[in-house]
Formats: C-alpha cells, structure tokens, sequence
C-alpha cells in the first residue's frame, strides 16, 4: 500500500489508497536505455569522480560538467539536437585539479547558474599525499556568451580542507545560498561560509561545524528532514580511511521555523545517528509518497560483505530501518546514486552506481518494496562494466523521461538515453525564486493526480546537496504521472513562506514557476499559452514572527467573495477570519493567537479565480 497520508505543509491531507501495481516490472520495460556511443562521452576516458547537471546557458536544454581527478575537468554544452560539444577554452573546461565533485547554482541570485567545484585540498594525513589544493568557484557572466570568471578573492576558495563534495544551501533562509564545505577526510574541522547577498562570503561556526565539537563530516546532507520550512543538516562520517564504527553519523534539526531565530539542536536518538558503519553517501527522496524525506545510504565497503541502508521517514524526522528486499541486501561497493521517476509511473526509483560491479536499478513497486532490474528489462544501464564513482538523472532530450549519467574512473564515462516511450505521463518545473534565492534550492514542490485509479500527492524538494556522495541531478523538478491526463493541484512552498498553488494543470509540459507569480508554460514546451501568472489579489501579513497579534493586509483587484481561514501544519482548520463578499480594494483582518501553541501556521485566501496560502510563525 502506499503510506497512510501526506505531511503538514499539506493542507489537506488525503487517505491514500492500496495501489495495484499493472503487470510485472518486465512487462513495464518494453525497450530500457541505450547507452549513448557518439562522442564526447564515449571518447573522453578519465578518472571522472562527479558529474552535474545545469542548464548554464538557459536554453532549456541541460548541460553537464565533469569532476575529474588530476586531469582538466570537463564542461559539455547541450546543443538542443540529443549531441554534446566539449568546452574548450575558459577556465571552467582547462583548470586541472584533483576535483572530486561540483554543484551548480545560481549564488549571486543574477538569473544564471553558477558552478563550485571540490577538490582534495590541504590537511591529508598518510597515507594519502598530494599538494594543497583549494575549491574552484566560476561566476556565470550570463548573456548573451555564458562565459565563466573564476573567482580568487573569496574564503570559499582560499581555505582549504580534504573536500570531496560541499552543499548549497539558504540555512538562514535569507533568500541567499551559503556554503557548506566538509572535510571528508576527518583530518580537519568543516568550513561554512555565509552569503551577505552580494556574492560576498564570511567564514562562520555553527554548532554543527564549531572546532571541537566532533570529528568532520565526510557527506552534508542538507535537507528539511523534520518538514518545518527550514534546512536542517545529516552529516554521515563515512570513516572511508578508518575502521567501520569508528565514527557516528550526526543530524541538527533547524529551529528557526520554530522559534523566529537560527539555530540548531542535535538529534540525538534513531537509527541514522546510532549505527556505525561506513556510509559513504546518501540520496534523499519521498520514494513512499507520504509527504516527507527518506534516505538511502551507500556503503562503499562492499567487498567486505556489507549492505547499503534505506531509512524511511516516519515524520517529523523520526526514521525507520529497512531490513528486506535487494535494495537493502545486495552487497557492493557503492559509491553514487540518485533519485529519479524513470518510468513515469508515479513513484521514485532508485540508480546505483558502484565501483566495480555492475551498476543497479531498483524499481520502485508502488508499496514501499523494489525490484532490481535486469538487462533484459531495462537494458546496458546494468550491463556496461566500469569503476562507476557517481550517478544523476537529467532529461538531456526534453522528451519526458529521465535519462541518466554514470561516470567512471579510468574508463569512457556512460549516458544512457531513456528510451522506455511508455505512454505515462509527466510534468516538469524549473523554480525561480524571487524572495527566495533564485535556483530554488530549498523549496518543496507537490503535484496531486490521479494516477493508475489512485489519487495521492507526490513531493519533490530542491536540494543544493549532492545526490549520493557528489553527484546533482538536474534542479529542475520531474514528475511522473502515469496516466494522469491531468494534475488536480500543483503547489511549490518556497523557503520563504510564499506558497504558490493552481489546478488542473495539463501534463507532458514544462513549467516556469515563478515565486509569488505562479506558473507558466516554458518556451520548450508543444503549447506556449499562460497556464497562470499572477494572480487576482496580493496578500502579507506582519509582524511575522508574532506572538499576540499580526495583522493580514490584502488587495483585491476584483470585487468578488472571499474566504480567510487559518490551518495548523497538519492542515487542521483553526478558524475563519473572512467569509463575505467584499469590494475590489484594500482590506485588513486581524488574527490573534488566542494560547495557540508556538510553531507554524497557514493562512489561505479564497477568491472566485484564485487561492493563495502564505506561512506564519507564531513565537511566545
């Protein structure tokens, strides 16, 4: 069955219904992936240890950068035809470095993406030698050349530590992107880097990174975990150049939604933080399409005859061990892996990269189980061999369907186009921030369908943390949605309360979703009319935090009737502050806590042509 409701930032959580899964995974795969053998990914043999998805250019079509360990790394342009042509000339395409991984972004919130790149820089202790080396970041220059400056005067590139992959992430929710750069190596303390909102960064010590406050990172995952509006942090110690259970994973829950101030509280029971193994990466998704985050875990050790983990999320970060089933029992060395709807069924599946045996991809049944698949059903993604270091999914071909990248140490790297052409459905989102920073990272995304006779929501978050150990699939947003032919409810919850929302949406487009202006077609898309922009009143409330009395300001540009009703985070209704008709023009309604409980709440306008929810926090 799928798992009994959705989560708060839901308003109204729906009970989900036992889905039957059509046919046998093999009945599903009718044709799988082919490996791409044109040039550049079938000649360009090096020790490629992270891959990235972006669309650096924005031409709708995405892009993908190489990390390569002590050779040049590698920037391929998308030229909108299925083909690729590799950068020659920049930084970006000649700098060598022992590069481990990279994550685009947009840090300068200018409307292009930008790009950081971890290498293995200074603090390596034997056995492992080589010279200091700091992180590369490339400012974007944007149109019309998308040329790239390598940036020299910043901490984010003159500190330096064993760094194998770092994390994006708006941890202050100011509506500008920090930097978390761990020292996987545990030699060292971590660096973290505030955003003053001019592209400036200074170094800073929260408590999950204060000198002496535990043994370095290794992995970041930054994630809203606990599913209150803000980023909280996993750190899995990996101990990859220590015996397994020599360290233990750590996890901080953010407190700001809570208490109006930033600031963080260890987690200090459930499985994730006391086990002790050697958890080389992590992957986060709502595989069981429940409204939160669950993770697998990827351990690197498994010619030792160890499993990799999957936790399930059972809310308000509270987690579950899986013990059963191949995605948990088969025992090799993993070193990538990456979420992604391959088959456009509705449901997350899982790809696998590892450094030695075959690659694996889990299908997801529907019912919390998975199937590994076989050549015969998906085709050379589990068949080509390789020293596989790091996977992502991206739709390179704008087709709908995810296809994916698998990157090799020592041998050609391997992209796969997804040919699978099974008649499911699909939606794709591309979120710009406007309050909020401008690649959307940290914002959650729901569609609502009714899928195969099922309706139930599904949940994307943006993360500006690697998939798997330092691997990005693309920042836009997938959905799969089988046979939907239409999306009940489309919704994005940004990380600054703003909620945008719409209904019946068509499917097989792509989206821009714009930050408080709602959703339009993307000029990639078969059909280019508005679907919503704008919309037919403005609202905000203030103060915000509060802790009597804030005060809803709102301007309708038509006369019409309106509904105010406030929800808790659960979506229980609260009361009703406005139900009448009113005129076009500037009204004000006063909402007073009365005991209410300190913690998050929504409030929702209901025009004739519209709603909108914003977020508030209450804070004695």
């Amino acid at each position: 069955m799928r798992f009994a409701s959705i989560r708060p930032t839901i308003l109204f959580p729906v009970l989900l219904l036992a889905m039957l899964y059509l046919g046998a995974p093999g009945d599903l795969q009718a044709q799988g992936f082919t490996r791409v053998q044109a040039a550049p990914f079938s000649t360009d043999i090096q020790q490629s240890l992270g891959v990235a998805w972006g669309d650096y250019n924005d031409d709708g079509f995405l892009d993908v950068f190489i990390a390569n360990g002590n050779t040049q790394n590698n920037l391929y342009t998308n030229n909108g035809d299925g083909t690729f042509t590799k950068e020659t000339s920049g930084a970006i395409a000649t700098d060598r470095g022992d590069s481990r991984g990279s994550l685009w972004a947009d840090y300068d919130n200018d409307g292009d993406l930008d790009l950081y790149v971890s290498n293995r820089g200074g603090n390596v202790p034997p056995p492992v030698t080589g010279a200091v080396q700091a992180n590369f970041l490339y400012q974007n220059d944007g149109p019309p050349s998308y040329t790239f400056t390598k940036i020299t005067n910043e901490p984010v590139v003159t500190e330096t530590n064993f760094t194998w992959s770092s994390s994006w992430v708006d941890y202050d929710n100011d509506g500008d992107l920090d930097l978390h750069m761990p020292d996987n190596l545990h030699a060292a303390d971590d660096f973290f880097f505030t955003n003053d909102g001019t592209g400036s960064f200074t170094s800073t010590t929260p408590l999950f990174v204060e000198p002496g406050s535990g043994p370095s990172t290794g992995v970041a995952s930054w994630i809203d975990f606990d599913n209150d509006g803000d980023q909280d942090v996993a750190l899995f110690k990996s101990g990859r150049f220590l015996p397994a259970g020599a360290e233990d994973n750590r996890m901080f829950r953010n407190v700001l939604s809570e208490t109006g101030s930033l600031g963080f509280e260890e987690i200090t029971t459930g499985g994730i933080v006391t086990h002790f193994d050697n958890d080389f990466q992590a992957s986060w998704a709502d595989y069981d399409n429940d409204g939160d985050m669950d993770v697998f875990l990827g351990h690197a050790g498994g010619p030792r005859g160890v499993a990799n983990y999957l936790y399930r999320n059972d809310g308000q970060g509270t987690f579950t061990q899986i013990t059963s089933g191949p995605i948990v029992s088969d025992r090799d060395g993993t070193l990538g892996s990456g979420w992604g709807d391959y088959d456009n069924d509705g449901d997350l599946d899982l790809l696998v990269a590892n450094g030695g045996p075959l690659d694996k991809l889990y299908n997801n049944n529907g019912d919390g189980t998975f199937t590994s698949m076989t050549q015969s059903q998906v085709g050379s993604i589990v068949s080509t061999p390789g020293n596989s270091w790091g996977a992502a999914w991206g739709d390179y071909d704008n087709d709908g369907f995810l296809d994916a990248i698998i990157i090799n140490a020592g041998a050609a790297n391997s992209l796969y186009h997804n040919d699978l052409a099974n008649g499911n459905h699909w939606i794709s989102i591309d979120a710009k921030g406007t309050t909020s920073n401008r690649s959307g990272i940290g914002a959650k995304v729901y569609a609502k369908a009714t899928i195969f006779g099922e309706s139930y929501w599904q949940l994307r978050h943006i993360s500006g943390s690697p998939t798997g150990d330092r691997s990005q699939n693309s920042l836009r947003v997938h959905f799969g949605l089988g046979d939907a032919t239409r999306i009940d409810s489309l919704r994005i919850e940004w990380p600054s309360g703003v909620i945008d929302e719409t209904v019946d949406v068509p499917v097989d487009e792509f989206l821009i979703a714009q930050e408080g202006m709602g959703f339009s077609v993307s000029s990639v898309s078969s059909e280019k009319e508005i679907i919503r922009s704008g919309q037919d009143v403005d609202i905000i409330n203030f103060p915000n935090p509060f802790k009597d009395t804030t005060t809803i300001r709102y301007t309708l540009h038509n006369t019409g009737h309106v509904r105010i009703s406030v929800f808790d985070v659960l979506g229980r209704l609260v009361t009703t502050l406005v139900d009448s008709q009113q005129n076009a023009g500037t009204h004000e309604v006063d909402f007073n806590v009365h005991g209410l409980p300190s913690g998050r709440y929504m409030y929702r306008l209901e025009t004739e042509k519209s709603a909108q929810t914003r977020l508030f926090m209450v804070a004695y």
